[in-house]
């Protein structure tokens, strides 16, 4: 990774939607960070660093997306949710439904995440309104606490 060089990072999972809503505390925050210039190993590595857990990524566009079902592991499939990524890396709901099959067999504790990707669906867009976030907290504190 010596030549790699970092060129956005994102903040994922619940921090992504639920940060500053009254009631909300995670214990750790989940970054993806995108690199060009990628050594030859294709998959992610991950590190654990000061209470956050970042994933490192190629730069590498919607090809991530097609990574992510090779994969097949439901946990990876959530940053696809986060509107800023999707618009970096240029995904559109089209190309997140693709994903359908791993949003649906998402843990009780990212179920959260299924209610979101539904309401993407419904919404025809990568975009919630308040009520839905807030059901998407409650589903969240529901499996959390």
């Amino acid at each position: 990774m010596k030549n790699a060089k970092e060129v956005a990072v994102f903040v994922v999972g619940s921090n992504a939607f639920f940060d500053g809503m009254d009631g909300f505390c995670s214990k750790d925050k989940d970054y993806v960070h995108l690199f060009d210039d990628w050594f030859p190993q294709p998959q992610a590595l991950m590190l654990r660093k000061d209470s956050s857990d970042r994933f490192l990524y190629p730069n590498k566009g919607l090809e991530l997306i097609d990574d992510c079902i090779r994969q097949n592991d439901p946990l990876t499939a959530g940053k696809f949710l986060v509107p800023e990524f999707c618009e970096y890396i240029g995904a559109t709901l089209n190309d997140i439904k693709k994903l359908e099959n791993l949003f649906f067999a998402l843990d009780d504790k990212h179920k959260y995440e299924t209610y979101i990707y539904e309401c993407y669906i419904k919404n025809s867009g990568l975009w919630l309104t308040e009520k839905q976030r807030i059901k998407a907290f409650e589903i969240y504190r529901q499996y959390r606490t």
